[in-house]
């Protein structure tokens, strides 16, 4: 179990994280947050240390079953109808990514659209958000899987995962990058809600990402045509500009599109 009092101790958020519940091993940390949701302060935090069943858009598993790792959700209740899960996507992983440089900036830490961080060429993280929209429960939660175990494994595309373990060693302060983690996400939450738009964390993903300037292949979900185009920029709400070889523009849009390749040496194959 995580030492809350240390997590506590690092927070300077005024709510995020200010009340939690934690348990040893879930089915799902998010499914928890969930079911709490209704009667649970703006803020709470949900951890886990295991969980084995990891529920991502799309209906996709990144499984970690048995594995140690940081799971959490935290569940907002102020956003009020506005579905903000695309942005909060982009919040969750510009918080961990910068929380990763803050332990060592020399570390080839970046993110790939919509919900993946990446270290040294290896998926080390995944994000997830849901708006509820029910009756008596509007509700927006943000769950974060971070690998800790020192085992490699792979994920439903056989993409092998790094761990922080791999990068930092077992000396590493997990309550410390927990905490971090919250500060950012209170920050970059609070303008979202305030402008309705990404503001710092837009600079991060823009600084810190591994397809800007690339040609990508990207495919509508449930889809197997795999378009070949460039993306030249992330919008304010979390939308990804791309162009293609017509010069005609578009969007890629959280929830219905998916990077299939996002390197140049990729696209000439």
């Amino acid at each position: 179990m995580y030492d809350y009092e240390k997590i506590k101790d690092n927070l300077s958020t005024g709510y995020v994280g200010q009340t939690f519940v934690q348990f040893e091993d879930l089915l799902s940390v998010h499914a928890k947050a969930k079911n709490i949701s209704e009667n649970c302060p703006s803020g709470m935090l949900v951890l886990t240390q295991r969980q084995e069943d990891i529920k991502l858009k799309n209906s996709k598993l990144w499984c970690s079953k048995l594995i140690e790792g940081i799971f959490m959700s935290v569940i907002f209740k102020n956003s009020g109808k506005h579905d903000y899960s695309s942005q909060a996507v982009q919040i969750a992983a510009a918080a961990v990514c910068e929380s990763i440089l803050q332990l060592d900036d020399k570390i080839n830490c970046y993110i790939k659209w919509p919900n993946d961080v990446y270290v040294n060429d290896k998926k080390i993280c995944s994000v997830f958000s849901e708006k509820i929209l029910k009756k008596d429960n509007d509700s927006l939660i943000i769950s974060i899987y971070i690998n800790l175990s020192d085992k490699n494994e792979e994920d439903d595309k056989g993409i092998t995962k790094a761990t922080l373990f791999d990068v930092f060693g077992e000396e590493i302060n997990k309550e410390s990058i927990i905490s971090n983690i919250l500060n950012r996400i209170e920050i970059y939450y609070d303008e979202l809600i305030e402008t309705k738009k990404l503001k710092s964390s837009l600079e991060i993903f823009r600084n810190y990402n591994c397809i800007l300037g690339k040609t990508i292949g990207v495919k509508i979900i449930n889809k197997k045509t795999v378009r070949k185009v460039e993306a030249i920029d992330i919008n304010r709400f979390g939308e990804i500009e791309i162009i293609d070889n017509n010069k005609a523009r578009g969007l890629l849009k959280y929830g219905q599109d998916i990077i299939e390749w996002w390197t140049d040496e990729q696209a000439e194959n």
